[in-house]
């Protein structure tokens, strides 16, 4: 049998903090023994009659049976076969969570902290939610995006002075807020939607005062705004950009109807006849335009896919506040709610194979809102009055754990995006102080609480913690993949 396993390693291990550089470099223990890595360091797997003690391994002395376990400088020279014949401890766990410090060969990475050792949860106790004020007299219908370098993008419309209200956005970068830039002005009550792509902010909105349908641009480092359409009664005018850049606007109210500048002016043709709401907009890769909407048939989807458009019913229950994305794969995913509020379902799939979920029910649930992860990964943000209270909430539709509460008592919203890192934005007014909101998921602490050498979750163990919790890891489920990937 081999004498001195898990023995000298005080000289050997490896801090918390994870390292590329292996920890038996630089260690030599000598002809009768070989350094052998393990989870938390190395230590000195020495020959039989052969002990540890720091980074060598030592002739036992004759009749010697046992080995000098502890940590501390003496020699064990007594000649029986007990543990040890002095009276310091052999390996202590100075914080009582039941798992001794690395320091003398346990796996404790902080023997300091009872919440740190493998096995525990890291970050349970950060917030999970940083807020920050972005507009302190309040606003309606917040949406929210996300650029390629990760600043954020916010418009919304302000607060009625005198009957009239705006349409304002602002941007974070490096964490800061901008000043409100004025989109458009002197209009009524209408909520705007957000896109942008390569650094152009696109934004679409309706205008009660006029009833028109308008979108307005910054392409020319101005916002310039036009009008798409008008006649209806629309709340909301989503609208998805093509391939191309050309902008694609869904218009309910009445008759569902489509708009696009592709031609370099506006036209609009009518998709569905029928006394139409609730419509939201996304174009998948192919080019090809999808409408999610209540209609005749419930919750129905209208396309182009085939060059002509199809309409086909998705969910035959009455339906309201649709919210539609497409993923790279041409997936499409869509939440919405019933004609009475009372319940949210998500429904993925592509034109005829549609599979539906429930997501919450009871209550009055009102706004939904929907964004997808680099991956497809569905999240979704709505307001609950489940609790006597209208609350933000905020989940993963179909996923295992429950939705959780991002704000209480708020009065309008919620906006979502999501970046590239994973991270989740929401936006929304708050109830009695009428302040417009920005929370930010924030999942990590700087703590390795689990001792894995990542501060984050480390779910398929391959040294990286995923990116929505701090790391670099786009893919937690796969350990072959992980940082740099695409």
């Amino acid at each position: 049998m081999r004498l001195g396993v898990g023995l000298g390693v005080v000289a050997l291990l490896s801090s918390c903090a994870s390292s590329e550089i292996s920890p038996c470099v630089g260690v030599d223990c000598g002809d009768h023994g070989r350094c052998v890595e393990i989870s938390v360091g190395a230590y000195c797997d020495c020959d039989e009659g052969w002990v540890a003690r720091g980074a060598e391994c030592f002739e036992a002395p004759a009749g010697d049976s046992d080995v000098d376990t502890d940590v501390d400088a003496d020699t064990d020279t007594d000649a029986d076969t007990d543990t040890d014949a002095d009276s310091d401890t052999d390996c202590a766990d100075a914080d009582g969570d039941g798992h001794a410090s690395v320091a003398c060969g346990g796996d404790d990475c902080d023997d300091a902290s009872d919440a740190a050792f493998p096995g525990a949860a890291d970050n349970p106790d950060s917030e999970r939610w940083t807020r920050e004020v972005v507009n302190d007299v309040g606003g309606y219908h917040p949406s929210l995006a996300v650029d390629d370098a990760g600043a954020l993008h916010l418009a919304y419309g302000t607060g009625l002075v005198e009957g009239r209200s705006q349409i304002q956005y602002r941007t974070r970068v490096d964490g800061v807020w901008s000043d409100a830039e004025v989109v458009d002005e002197d209009l009524g009550v209408g909520g705007p939607n957000l896109v942008v792509r390569d650094g152009v902010v696109h934004v679409s909105y309706f205008d009660s005062a006029s009833a028109e349908q308008r979108y307005a641009t910054n392409a020319s480092g101005a916002w310039v705004p036009e009008v798409v359409a008008s006649g209806y009664d629309a709340f909301s005018a989503p609208l998805a950009l093509d391939a191309a850049g050309n902008v694609h606007v869904a218009i309910g109210g009445g008759p569902l109807r489509h708009a696009t500048n592709e031609s370099g002016s506006w036209t609009t043709e009518t998709l569905d006849a029928s006394m139409t709401e609730y419509v939201s907009i996304a174009v998948t890769g192919d080019d090809a335009v999808h409408v999610s909407y209540r209609g005749p048939s419930g919750m129905d989807h209208v396309t182009n896919e085939t060059g002509s458009w199809i309409v086909e019913s998705v969910d035959p229950d009455p339906s309201s506040q649709t919210s539609m994305r497409a993923d790279a794969d041409g997936v499409l995913h869509v939440a919405y709610s019933d004609e009475y509020f009372s319940w949210i379902r998500y429904a993925h799939g592509t034109t005829g194979a549609w599979t539906i979920e429930p997501v919450a029910d009871g209550g009055r649930l009102w706004r939904n809102a929907l964004a997808l992860e680099a991956d497809g990964t569905p999240r979704l943000a709505y307001s609950s009055d489940l609790d006597r209270e209208a609350s933000a909430k905020f989940g993963t539709p179909g996923g295992p754990d429950p939705f959780e509460t991002v704000e209480l008592m708020i009065y309008d919203g919620p906006g979502l995006a999501v970046g590239d890192d994973g991270v989740a934005h929401v936006a929304y007014v708050t109830a009695f102080d009428y302040e417009l909101v920005v929370a930010s998921q924030a999942e990590w602490d700087g703590i390795d609480q689990n001792c894995d050498g990542v501060d984050g979750v480390d779910a398929d163990g391959d040294g990286h913690a995923s990116e929505r919790t701090g790391g670099d890891d786009c893919d937690d489920d796969d350990a072959t993949v992980f940082a740099g990937c695409a």
